[in-house]
Parts: structure tokens; C-alpha cells; sequence
């Protein structure tokens, strides 16, 4: 039988407080591109309870059969009777709300993954800000921070011969760094999720045993984590539990994109996309991609888009349990799973990936995924 623990951990000192806090209704979720969780409950009656459950001063780690399973930085937590609800955040979630305080960056041409790893050594250079992550090397094709460029009137990238003397529909697109400024840059993680959005990667947080120390990592994986795992399968009637539900939000049809990709105002790339064989009503969905500093790039792009916005119900989450289909523990974030069986008149059979998972470690033996189907 598994056996957990929950680990207190001052922070930034690493000093351990407590090996065996009496947490339970204990929830662990793991999240691709986003800080996990750890919530619970402990009762309040106990002996050194303020100076164990410290907000922002204190991690919680859930340990089992000797891994860390889960865990992160306290948050403030509340009182409910006799019990405080306890919340941990994820340590990718560290940058959050965190403002740029070093001096002032204007890159050209610089990759994404780059700007995330000079984000983290910032954060963590500051005095009591170390958390010992260690981000990736992982490097990318994506580059951003535009230096100035000319269009023809087709929206090809060119170079003219005298740049103040422009042939008839060219275009002049001032240069555009990527910046990060204490004026402006209030919350560091938020540029590092768009960053992750617009390149795109993925990022997924590890904390593991060195030692007698916990060591944090931030993987980094471009374009994306995990695999395609044809050796497994969630099945309905054999280990996914509950029937899922089938739905999708307004915003999940579109007929026509608009396109806008580099570039400011008149002078932005855009372009506008119809999907052939669209019926009923006319509807536009605004699509970004500031990378995009050509028609092609940015049509090629808006194209995959429009594809995935026809309105078609779709899974979300499933509840499924250890099974030799696919045991717990086989697969992680970032995985992609086929699912098969009915819900009502309508077959699944379809790829998903997992983006998200929740373990209960009172109910081991199944677990809850979030689903983005591919």
C-alpha cells in the first residue's frame, strides 16, 4: 500500500519544519504550462502551527513510496471551524505577478526560451528570491523582437535598394524589440505564458530528491512535452469510470478568421480566411500571431486555427482508474491517449492530450484529467 506524507519545507533556506503534517482531503494537480497545486485541510489545534504553515515562508511536498508527488509555495491560507484550508502553488508559478525591477531589456532577434531563462536568473538573483530552479537549456527555431522590415504590396518580406525611396505598395515597419521595462512589466508570468502561447512550448515543473535536498527543475520542451503514446488507451466501461461530458463554448465556431501578425496599426500583416463549405450565419473569430511578419506565415498559421473552430462538442475531463490499459503513473502531462467508447449516439474515438491531472491521494487508485482533444 502506498504510504504519504506531506513535508514541510522553509523557504527560501530549504530548512525542513515538519516530516509528517497531518494534511488531509488532500487534492495534487499536476498542470502542462502552469504552476501545479496542492490543497488540504489540518487542524488548527496544533502546536506550532504559525511557525510551520508560514505564507510565502513555507513549501508543502507530498511524498510517496519516497517521490515527491506534488507540492509548492504556501499561499495564505483561511479558517474554517476548527480546520485552515491550506492552498500551495506550483514553484512555476513563482513569477507571478512579479514585476521586472533589473535594467531596462529591448531584444532583437533573441529566442523565447532565452527571455524565459533571463526572467528566472533575475528573480532569482534578487536577495531571498532563490529557489533553487534550474530552467532548461532548450533552445527554439522562434525568434522574436523585430528589427525593421519593408513589405512589398503582396506582403513579401523584401529589402529595397534606398529605404527612402520606396517603390508604389511598399511598406516601412518600424522595429519592434521585445522588452522588458520595470514601468511596464508588472507580471513576469504572464509574459512567460504568452511567450509560451505565441512561440509555442510547453513548460512543466519537476521537484525530486537529491540527496537529502529537494532540487526543482523547469522543463522546457519545444514545441511541446510529451508524446504520442499508442501503447495505452482510456476506454469507457473498462478504466474511464464516468461517462464524459460533450460540450463547446460560443467561441468555439467560427466561418472567417482575421489575421494579424507583425506590425502595428495600417502597417500590421493581416489577412482574412474563409472556410470552405461554411453554412449558417457568418461568424469572425480575431486570430494573433505577432510572429508573423509575412501573409504566408501568418495565413499558414491562421489556417490551423480556423480548422479546430467548427463548433464540435468535445471532451474536457474524464475520471479513470489503474487498469493494465493504462496504469497510473504510465502517463504524464503533455501525453497524448486515444479514448474510445459512446457517450449517448455519438463515438469518441479520439486523440486527447493530457493537460492536466488531480490525484486524491485518499482515492489513489483513479484520478481526474483535463483533456484538450488533437
Amino acid at each position: 500500500m502506498t504510504r504519504w506524507r506531506y513535508i514541510a519545507q522553509a523557504i527560501p533556506s530549504g530548512e525542513f519544519l515538519d516530516w509528517e503534517l497531518p494534511l488531509s482531503n488532500v487534492e495534487i494537480t499536476r498542470t502542462l504550462s502552469g504552476p501545479g497545486r496542492l490543497t488540504g485541510t489540518i487542524p488548527i489545534h496544533l502546536s506550532r502551527l504559525d511557525a510551520v504553515l508560514r505564507p510565502w515562508g513555507t513549501a508543502i511536498w507530498a511524498e510517496a513510496d519516497g517521490y515527491i508527488r506534488g507540492g509548492g509555495i504556501l499561499m495564505p491560507w483561511t479558517l474554517d471551524g476548527q480546520r485552515a484550508e491550506i492552498d500551495c502553488m506550483g514553484i512555476s508559478g513563482y513569477p507571478q505577478r512579479m514585476p521586472w525591477t533589473g535594467s531596462t531589456q529591448a531584444r532583437l532577434n533573441v529566442d523565447p526560451l532565452d527571455m524565459v531563462r533571463l526572467i528566472w536568473s533575475h528573480l532569482q538573483d534578487q536577495e531571498n528570491g532563490d529557489l533553487g530552479v534550474q530552467v532548461d537549456a532548450t533552445k527554439s527555431t522562434v525568434r522574436i523582437g523585430t528589427a525593421e522590415y519593408w513589405t512589398d504590396a503582396k506582403g513579401n518580406v523584401v529589402k529595397p535598394a534606398d529605404p527612402k525611396k520606396l517603390p508604389e505598395g511598399w511598406t516601412h515597419h518600424e522595429a519592434e524589440p521585445f522588452p522588458l521595462e520595470w514601468w511596464s512589466t508588472h507580471d513576469l508570468g504572464r509574459v512567460i505564458d504568452d511567450l509560451a502561447v505565441q512561440t509555442p512550448f510547453d513548460y512543466l515543473e519537476h521537484t525530486s530528491w537529491s540527496g537529502n535536498s529537494l532540487r526543482h527543475r523547469l522543463q522546457l520542451g519545444f514545441p511541446t512535452i510529451g508524446s504520442r503514446r499508442e501503447d495505452l488507451r482510456f476506454a469507457l466501461g473498462e478504466n474511464v469510470s464516468v461517462t464524459p461530458t460533450l460540450d463547446a463554448d460560443d467561441d468555439d465556431y467560427a466561418s472567417d478568421v482575421l489575421a494579424l501578425g507583425a506590425g502595428e496599426g495600417k502597417a500590421m500583416v493581416n489577412t482574412t480566411l474563409h472556410r470552405s463549405g461554411a453554412s449558417g450565419l457568418r461568424r469572425v473569430h480575431v486570430y494573433t500571431d505577432k510572429t508573423a511578419r509575412s501573409k504566408t506565415a501568418l495565413s499558414n498559421s491562421a489556417r490551423r486555427e480556423l480548422s479546430w473552430l467548427v463548433g464540435k462538442p468535445r471532451m474536457h475531463v474524464v475520471n479513470v482508474i489503474d487498469h493494465p490499459h493504462a496504469r497510473l503513473g504510465s502517463f504524464d502531462v503533455g501525453d497524448e491517449i486515444f479514448v474510445s467508447g459512446h457517450t449517448g449516439w455519438v463515438a469518441l474515438d479520439r486523440w486527447a492530450r493530457i493537460v492536466e491531472m488531480v490525484t486524491e491521494p485518499d482515492n489513489a487508485d483513479q484520478m481526474t484529467l483535463t483533456l484538450v482533444e488533437v
